[in-house]
Order: C-alpha cells, then sequence, then structure tokens
C-alpha cells in the first residue's frame, strides 16, 4: 500500500504525539504537555534536546527555537520572533515552518495571529 505524503505526515504527526503521552503517563501524569519546563529546563536544553533530535539544526534554527522555548508555554508569534532576533518576518516564518516540518515546533493554526510552541518530540524529552 502505497501512502501520500499528507498520510505519512499525519502518521507521523500521531505517532508524536502518542510517545509524548506515554512519557507523560509513565511520569505519572506531572508535567503535561502544556506545562512549563521543570526548574532547570528552559530554552537550552530545548535546542539541546533538538540537537540530539536533529544534528544538523542551524543557527538560525537554534535562536528561533531558543525563543519559542522562552515563551513556553503561552507560544510566540513568527513576527515576535522576527522582533526579538532582528531579522525579516519571511525568514523567522521560513525557519518556523522548518522546524515544525521537523516537528520540534508545534503551529497552533487555530489563532491569530498564529503562535508556536515546542513540539511534542522535545517536550517528551524534557519531561
Amino acid at each position: 500500500m502505497v501512502m501520500s505524503h499528507t498520510a505519512q505526515r499525519w502518521r507521523h504527526e500521531v505517532a508524536d504525539h502518542l510517545e509524548a503521552i506515554v512519557r507523560i503517563l509513565r511520569s505519572d501524569g506531572e508535567s503535561p504537555e502544556g506545562a512549563a519546563p521543570a526548574s532547570g529546563e528552559g530554552p537550552k536544553d530545548a535546542v539541546g534536546v533538538a540537537k540530539r533530535i536533529h544534528p544538523a539544526l542551524g543557527g538560525t534554527q537554534e535562536r528561533v527555537l531558543a525563543q519559542v522555548a522562552e515563551a513556553h508555554p503561552d507560544g510566540i508569534s513568527a513576527g515576535d520572533v522576527a522582533r526579538a532576533l532582528g531579522m525579516e518576518s519571511p525568514n523567522a516564518h521560513l525557519t518556523l515552518v522548518s522546524l515544525v516540518r521537523h516537528r520540534l515546533v508545534r503551529k497552533d493554526e487555530t489563532t491569530h495571529p498564529q503562535l508556536y510552541f515546542l513540539g511534542p518530540r522535545i517536550l517528551a524529552e524534557l519531561n
């Protein structure tokens, strides 16, 4: 059976979410996905986890991911990332899209402006 690209992406996203749920349940539910990282865990830890998951993470991706982690659990818009890092908005957006594609960041399309959060792959490791 051949799966479409969309079906494959959906399957990967579901698997990532299930892994995060299992990790939370195994830790007695002490730190749900939306909770802030425990003390001592912050942007540098999120970036470190991301680099273990995706060793080819670039410097701009690291800086953008650090901004997303700083905003956790409230989320951050692409415009706010751009302003914080002195980037052009399209570059911040493209970097966030790349991080979403690697499931390191999650995008909430129901908000306006759209907000970005740490993705389940990173949260599973931090919890």
